[in-house]
């Protein structure tokens, strides 16, 4: 664990983790020196008498400077190794996010659906909230007090054999006896909170899952409301007992440290009573030792702690993050996704505007492919309508043209280039600059929660006359006159302050106000709309994408939304099957066309 997440995270922070250690020696030298400080104390005490208490005031001071020392040195210590931890884990968050976003929609592919070593969205968000917290702040948080319990237990060690080695031997003899109490209950403890968290985690995926609206539906709509709250009743009350069983470990485990400690000041009392009484032990030594015998105890016990449970969760989290790192770890093709680049490089002016040549595709290796030897040519300038049934591979071809993913064989060419082989700049600008794309889920993203921060999401938020004219040409413009404030009014970061239909023509409108783009993919927009509103807003989209010169490829179900374009191609088994003239095909009672549209 260390070597990957403290090199890349944790050591660029080594001006505070200099400052951070030096003030762990100092506060670990003032600990050593306060028991035989508070010890003199006690001997100056008792003469005070002999000397009008001058070396009580003496001793009083050194303690004091001791105390005082010590202090200040263990808030230094731990405002630097702070100031360390959130250091790194800003640095490996971002990372980790960052390296999420430069993937291949690919990557996100669940691993028991692709057959391979791939990472869900959760896994991604527990690396950036969680698992990067608990390993960093065992690199240098838990660290330090790792260094300080060992700190402890060697300088009380040695302080005590300083003080009566014969004592010390005494007390020395009980530590295997002690140690193997304390072992296992660490282990016990670290046994039962593993159950416990396997138990909560599969409670929370339970809950995230019903937490999903389309997932909430589907359960009432099938009347299945009682099934999944039993098994989600099966599942807490699993969480419940494995964490009741965590808390008695953990009590058995606090308990066995407080009887060892107990043991230990009642052992040094009883022995070291006969030595003082001896005369072999003043009254300041005996505290002294019973002092440090507490020392070396604690760091005995907070030494347990780290290797049996913390030092393990750190790995555990470390592990996660790394995991995360490595498979995201993007290619040359995407790892520029980011820069903002807008230069579209390598674009050329062709007849054919998007091509698909002998493309087979496939979401996952195990799984029968999507797209099977599918070529399709869209030309510049012209609309082109998708059609086929549920499952066709429309959606996939609109992904595949701007490399969400990669095609597992065959060319998949933009303006002649090749999408695969394209510079990271060039496939940079070419999905933020020329294309532009609605999707079927309508889903609004948005850099603020107004209005304007939708339309303009990937630009600067400002209301503009190209941003108005965006709007209306969606049929957005009369809701959004309604709003309070306009296109300034808040909407929720995504928008779920709107309608449906609302949701669907502003996604509409952000595509539309990309006014530099040169083609746009229109994956059902209109879906969620009525009849009437649906054909105002073909009108105006395909209206103003030849007034533009825009090349569009629609995928559409409706007679109408078909009927608006000027090219239809039909896909049936993974391949287009028919391409041609929409007026010709429409009208053609033998057409896979005719046919495709009397089935919706």
């Amino acid at each position: 664990m260390a070597p990957g997440v403290f090199g890349r995270y944790v050591a660029p922070e080594w001006g505070c983790l200099a400052v951070g250690g030096a003030s762990l020696c100092v506060s670990a030298f003032s600990n050593a020196f306060a028991p035989k400080a508070m010890g003199r104390v006690v001997d100056a005490y008792a003469k005070r008498s002999k000397d009008g208490g001058a070396g009580l005031r003496v001793e009083l001071r050194r303690t004091a400077c001791v105390f005082a020392v010590g202090a200040l040195a263990s808030g230094v210590r731990v405002s630097c190794f702070s100031r360390a931890l959130q250091k790194a884990l800003r640095r490996l968050r971002a990372d980790v996010f960052d390296a999420a976003l430069r993937r291949k929609a690919a990557f996100f592919v669940l691993g028991e659906q692709s057959g391979d070593d791939r990472l869900d969205a959760d896994a991604v968000a527990t690396a950036v909230e969680r698992d990067a917290s608990v390993a960093l702040a065992v690199c240098t948080e838990q660290l330090q007090n790792a260094f300080r319990y060992a700190s402890s237990l060697f300088n009380g060690g040695s302080q005590l054999f300083a003080l009566c080695p014969g004592l010390a031997g005494e007390l020395l003899t009980c530590v295997p006896v002690l140690a193997v109490l304390v072992r296992g209950a660490s282990k016990s403890v670290a046994k039962r909170g593993a159950g416990a968290e396997h138990a909560e985690k599969a409670l929370a995926v339970k809950a995230r899952d019903l937490a999903r609206s389309d997932r909430a539906h589907s359960v009432k709509l099938a009347g299945g409301d009682a099934v999944e709250a039993a098994r989600f009743a099966e599942l807490a009350d699993a969480a419940l007992h494995a964490g009741v069983a965590h808390g008695v470990a953990r009590g058995a485990l606090q308990g066995v440290l407080d009887v060892v400690g107990k043991l230990t000041v009642l052992g040094v009392v009883f022995r070291g009573g006969h030595r003082v009484e001896r005369g072999d032990l003043s009254g300041g030594d005996l505290l002294a030792f019973a002092l440090y015998a507490g020392y070396a105890s604690l760091g005995l016990a907070g030494l347990a702690k780290f290797a049996a449970s913390e030092l393990k969760a750190g790995k555990r989290a470390a592990k996660a993050c790394l995991r995360v790192l490595a498979l995201a770890d993007v290619d040359a093709a995407s790892a520029a996704l980011l820069d903002g680049a807008a230069d579209a490089g390598g674009a050329g002016v062709t007849p054919d505007h998007l091509v698909l040549d002998d493309v087979t595709f496939g979401y996952a290796p195990t799984a029968p492919p999507v797209l099977k030897n599918c070529s399709l040519r869209v030309a510049r300038g012209t609309s082109h309508a998708l059609v086929g049934a549920s499952g066709a591979g429309k959606s996939s071809i609109l992904r595949l043209l701007l490399r969400l993913y990669d095609a597992d064989a065959g060319v998949v060419r933009v303006d002649g280039a090749d999408v695969a082989k394209m510079a990271p700049g060039d496939l940079a600008g070419l999905r933020k600059a020329r294309a532009a794309v609605v999707e079927q889920a309508s889903l609004l993203l948005s850099s603020g929660s107004r209005v304007v921060d939708a339309v303009t999401y990937g630009g600067e938020p400002v209301v503009d006359a190209n941003v108005e004219a965006a709007a209306e040409a969606a049929v957005a413009g009369g809701f959004i006159r309604e709003l309070d404030g306009a296109f300034l009014a808040e909407i929720g970061a995504t928008g779920d302050r709107l309608s449906g239909g609302q949701r669907s023509r502003l996604s509409v409108a952000r595509a539309l106000a990309r006014d530099a783009a040169t083609f746009w993919l229109l994956d059902e927009p209109t879906a969620a709309l009525d009849a009437k509103t649906e054909a105002a807003v073909l009108d105006n989209v395909l209206g103003l994408a030849k007034a533009r010169g825009v090349t569009v490829l629609l995928v559409a179900h409706s007679k109408a939304a078909v009927a608006k374009c000027d090219f239809a191609s039909v896909l049936a088994g993974g391949a287009v099957v028919e391409t041609g003239t929409v007026a010709v095909l429409a009208q053609d009672p033998k057409s896979k066309l005719a046919a495709a549209l009397a089935a919706e």
